[in-house]
C-alpha cells in the first residue's frame, strides 16, 4: 500500500471517527476534503463518494442545508457518471434529505420514495461500512418525520416504529442510534405518544452510555428533558433540555437545535421565566434563518407567538406571529404546522370574539387529515372546534 493511500484511508478514519463525538478541534470537514482530494488523485471512486457523503453529512450536522444540498447534487453527478445504480439512488436519499430540512416536504418525499423503491443492499461492499449507516433505514428515518409534516402522523409513527425493528434485526448500532435520535424519538413527541417517546429515548440513552456516540447521548438527554417538561416536571425536565442543548452547541452540531430550543422556549414561559423564554425563542429563530433550516420555521414561529400571548399578553405581535406560520406550513405543504398554528389562532380569535373567523380557519384545516384522530394535535383541534360551535 502506498503512502498516498495510506493517508486517505487515515484521514476517512479519523473523519469516521469524529463525527458523533464532542471530542476538542472536532473538524471533519477538513478530514473529509483530504479524503476526497487523494481519492481524486488516486482514481479512487469508492473514496470520492465516501467524501462527498461525508462532507454533505458534515454540512448536515453543522446546519448548512443550503451547502448540504449541493454536496447531495454533487454526490448525485458523480455517481451517474462513475458509480452503479445504488450509489445513484444514495444521491437520491441526500438529495431528500436536505430538501426535507429546506422545507421542501413534496420534494423530499419524491427523492426518498424513488430511493426506496428501487434500492437494494449491496451483498458486496456494505454500504453501511461505506457510508456509515444501512441506507434503507437513513431513509425512511427522514420520509418519517416528512409524512408526519405532511398531516400523516399514523403513517409517521408506524414508519419510524418499524424503522427501529429493522435496525434491531440488523444490528447495527449506529444505524439503530441514528432512526432512534432522528426519527423514533422526535416522531413519538410530535404525534404525542408519550409512552413510546419515553421507550424510544431509554433505547437511545442506554445504547449512548456504552459507546462514544456524544452528540446522540445528547440528543437523548433532551428528548428525556422534553418528556419531563411535558408531564409536567418543569425543573428536572429545563434543567436536562439547556445541559443538552449546552453540548449541542459546544460541539457545532446544528440538526434539530433550533426544535430544541423551541421546547425550550416553550418551558420557560410555562414556567414563568419571561425574560429568558423570550431570548431562547429569539435564539431559536436567529440560528433557523441562518442555516436556512426552513422545515421548522413555521413551529419557531407559532412557539414565538404563543411566548408573547404568556409573558406580555401582546395580542396583535402574537397573532401576526401565527399568521406568519400558517402562510408558511401552507407554502410547504406542511399541514402539521398549519394545524397548530391554526389552532394557536382559533383560540385567540375565539377569546376575542371572533368565533366564526376561528371556526372557517380551524375547521378547512382539519377537514383535511384523514388519520391521526387521536394525536395530541388533532385532538385540540377537534376540542377547539367544539367550544367555537357553541359560540357561533
Amino acid at each position: 500500500m502506498n503512502d498516498d493511500r495510506r493517508r486517505m484511508l487515515l484521514s476517512a478514519a479519523i473523519a469516521w471517527s469524529q463525527m458523533y463525538t464532542t471530542v476538542s478541534g472536532r473538524d471533519t470537514g477538513v478530514a473529509w476534503a483530504t479524503t476526497g482530494e487523494i481519492a481524486k488523485a488516486l482514481g479512487d471512486t469508492d473514496y470520492r463518494l465516501r467524501a462527498l457523503w461525508g462532507t454533505w453529512a458534515t454540512h448536515l450536522n453543522r446546519g448548512e442545508f443550503g451547502a448540504a444540498l449541493t454536496l447531495a447534487k454533487r454526490f448525485s453527478d458523480f455517481a451517474e457518471k462513475e458509480a452503479d445504480e445504488n450509489d445513484r439512488l444514495i444521491g437520491d436519499r441526500l438529495t431528500g434529505t436536505a430538501l426535507h430540512f429546506l422545507g421542501d416536504q413534496p420534494g423530499a418525499r419524491l427523492h426518498l420514495e424513488r430511493m426506496l423503491a428501487s434500492y437494494v443492499a449491496p451483498v458486496q461492499r456494505s454500504h453501511a461500512a461505506r457510508f456509515q449507516f444501512h441506507q434503507r433505514v437513513s431513509a425512511r428515518m427522514t420520509l418519517a418525520r416528512v409524512l408526519w409534516l405532511q398531516g400523516f402522523p399514523d403513517q409517521a409513527l408506524s414508519c419510524a416504529k418499524a424503522n427501529i425493528e429493522d435496525a434491531v434485526a440488523i444490528n447495527h448500532t449506529l444505524s439503530l442510534c441514528n432512526a432512534l435520535a432522528n426519527s423514533a424519538c422526535p416522531v413519538a413527541l410530535l404525534v404525542g405518544d408519550l409512552a413510546a417517546a419515553e421507550h424510544y429515548t431509554k433505547m437511545l440513552l442506554n445504547l449512548t452510555a456504552r459507546d462514544a456516540f456524544d452528540i446522540w447521548r445528547a440528543f437523548g438527554g433532551c428528548f428525556e428533558g422534553d418528556l419531563y417538561v411535558r408531564r409536567g416536571n418543569l425543573a428536572a425536565g429545563l434543567q436536562q433540555l439547556k445541559a443538552g442543548i449546552d453540548e449541542l452547541r459546544r460541539a457545532r452540531f446544528s440538526q434539530y437545535l433550533t426544535t430544541f430550543l423551541g421546547r425550550l422556549a416553550e418551558g420557560q414561559a410555562t414556567a414563568g421565566d419571561a425574560m429568558q423564554a423570550t431570548a431562547t425563542i429569539n435564539e431559536a429563530i436567529r440560528r433557523n434563518e441562518d442555516s436556512e433550516e426552513r422545515w421548522c420555521t413555521p413551529e419557531l414561529l407559532r412557539i414565538r407567538g404563543a411566548v408573547v400571548l404568556q409573558t406580555e399578553t401582546d395580542a396583535a405581535m402574537a397573532e401576526g406571529d401565527f399568521l406568519e406560520s400558517i402562510r408558511l406550513a401552507r407554502d410547504q405543504e406542511a399541514v402539521a404546522w398549519e394545524l397548530r398554528s391554526s389552532t394557536s389562532l382559533g383560540r385567540l380569535w375565539l377569546e376575542q370574539g371572533r368565533s366564526s373567523e376561528a371556526y372557517e380557519l380551524v375547521s378547512a384545516v382539519y377537514s383535511r387529515f384523514r388519520e391521526g384522530y387521536q394525536t395530541d394535535d388533532l385532538r385540540a383541534a377537534n376540542n377547539l372546534l367544539g367550544e367555537l360551535s357553541g359560540h357561533r
